[in-house]
């Protein structure tokens, strides 16, 4: 994977519940169902930390932002880019219990 050592990326991901994950980058976000696809944008993005030309841009998926009680009664988990791509590293097969992460870490990892 690649090494962030030193490195702040702007960004976050927000998991629900239901299967899918918004994107919050600079400049573009995005609703995905599709883990691969949200796996393949943030391997972009690691790369040149940029999303000049990208297109799908959502003010929906921008204006995302899960409360406390939202985030602790299990309807979303929201990670930096940094924290997702530690999960990433560290998780063994299924361990997190969602299985959009797990999908997510697992297309990444292939990635990055």
């Amino acid at each position: 994977m690649t090494n962030l050592k030193g490195r702040f990326l702007k960004g976050r991901l927000i998991f629900d519940n239901g299967g899918g994950v918004t994107l919050q980058l600079p400049n573009f976000a995005h609703y995905y169902d599709y883990m691969d696809q949200a796996a393949e944008d943030i391997a972009n993005y690691v790369k040149d930390e940029t999303t000049d030309g990208w297109d799908g841009h959502e003010e929906e998926a921008e204006e995302l932002d899960p409360t406390y009680d939202e985030i602790r009664n299990g309807g979303y988990r929201v990670y930096t880019i940094s924290e997702i791509i530690e999960e990433c590293k560290c998780k063994k097969e299924d361990s997190t219990g969602w299985y959009n992460i797990d999908d997510f870490c697992s297309a990444l990892s292939k990635l990055i």
